[in-house]
């Protein structure tokens, strides 16, 4: 299955593309952080910097999806980053350099989405879940190289790393320009994308939201339970590497073959898995049990990621399915950030384990509300068939 998906016609020209695109985004926030630590002294001005990007990624998102096409978000990325790199080599005010990083926020904002659209436009049916699990498989890994590659660069100078970002972003762009895709019907694709669209994968979203809440408590909770058990935090980066590492397998084992139910049941059934797992992490007193229950609750998490790719794909016309998984990324994006100021509020007045256990019911409870909610589409008939702008789908 996987043979046939990369044996696709394309499918080398949308691997430069997701290359490109990933690894910037994955190189960013880290890059922004270093970049605020050399420009003012304190982690807090990087912190600023990384949260104005993620801030401007996460509310452009849909509208960006919509209207800037793929080969222009890369190529304003990649100016953005541009931009970021003379800012740092020319030591500019944080003022400058928060600009900057929104700019290149907003710009980038509706990559994920389209290229994972663009991936779908280029496999037929019976390919998507392997296709989506190589997609996600591959976006874990440059996840986990990214911010290694970012330290190493800024090792060299800060500027060095925005400039290699800039070119690996203008690269996915001048090979996302030889694409001869036919041009969609904007305002059919707009009047889906800013009201339709949602309508029909509110569930999917606020399923996505919960997922990625319990994937940012670990990046909390870990680094505490293992102060508790007298083992350095920062091994927690080792034990989350190790959890992504697990991930990838759990996704490519999920996309090499069929499995019964519908993929948004298989997508908050795995989620729940996995928080169920995790729920465990507070229990054990060593840190080689904490290492083992992380391995275990890593499998799920890809299959979770590739099955809610295929309800979207499934709910949505072609033309939608840029500003769908945009949104699905925007949704992420919030649980992420909502998940991770409540574990910081929490630890400060309860154990990191009672902390963990809260943010995990909440995750779950909501995960619960989603499956019943996506059942209610089932049974309504929600599909990707196209819709009439003059005939608003009533929704979920």
């Amino acid at each position: 299955m996987y043979r046939a998906v990369v044996a696709r016609r394309g499918f080398t020209r949308w691997a430069i593309v997701a290359s490109s695109a990933r690894s910037a985004l994955a190189m960013m926030p880290l890059g922004l952080v270093l970049l605020g630590v050399n420009a003012a002294g304190t982690p807090v001005r990087g912190a600023v910097l990384a949260g104005v990007f993620t801030a401007a990624e996460l509310l452009a998102a849909p509208l960006v999806a919509s209207r800037l096409p793929l080969q222009l978000g890369l190529a304003g990325m990649s100016l953005g980053s541009a931009v970021l790199a003379v800012g740092a080599a020319l030591a500019a005010p944080v003022a400058v350099l928060s600009f900057a990083a929104a700019a290149t926020g907003f710009l980038g904002a509706g990559l994920p989405g389209q290229v994972r659209a663009a991936l779908t436009a280029l496999v037929p049916d019976s390919a998507r879940a392997a296709a989506y699990s190589l997609e996600s498989t591959a976006s874990a890994a440059l996840y986990v190289v990214g911010p290694a590659v970012v330290a190493t660069l800024f090792a060299v100078a800060g500027w060095v790393a925005f400039a290699f970002a800039a070119l690996v972003l203008a690269i996915g762009a001048a090979v996302a320009l030889t694409w001869s895709r036919p041009a969609a019907d904007k305002r059919h694709r707009l009047w889906h994308g800013d009201r339709g669209a949602f309508a029909r994968i509110w569930p999917t979203c606020a399923a996505a939201a919960a997922f990625m809440g319990a994937v940012a408590s670990l990046d909390v909770a870990v680094p505490a339970l293992l102060a508790e058990r007298g083992t350095p935090p920062a091994t927690a980066g080792y034990l989350l590497a190790a959890f992504a590492a697990t991930g990838i397998v759990g996704g490519l084992v999920y996309g090499a073959r069929r499995w019964p139910g519908t993929a948004a049941a298989q997508a908050c059934l795995s989620a729940l898995a996995m928080c169920a797992v995790l729920a465990l992490l507070g229990l054990p007193e060593d840190t080689v049990a904490v290492a083992f229950l992380l391995l275990a609750a890593g499998l799920f998490g890809p299959p979770s990621l590739v099955a809610r790719s295929l309800a979207v794909q499934q709910r949505l016309s072609p033309d939608d399915l840029g500003v769908g998984f945009s949104l699905l990324s925007a949704a992420a994006g919030l649980g992420a950030s909502l998940a991770a100021f409540s574990m910081a509020a929490l630890i400060a007045v309860t154990s990191p384990g009672t902390a963990l256990l809260t943010v995990l019911a909440a995750t779950s409870a909501v995960t619960v509300l989603a499956l019943l909610a996506e059942r209610r589409c089932e049974a309504k008939g929600i599909t990707n068939a196209p819709l009439q702008p003059s005939t608003p789908d009533s929704g979920c």
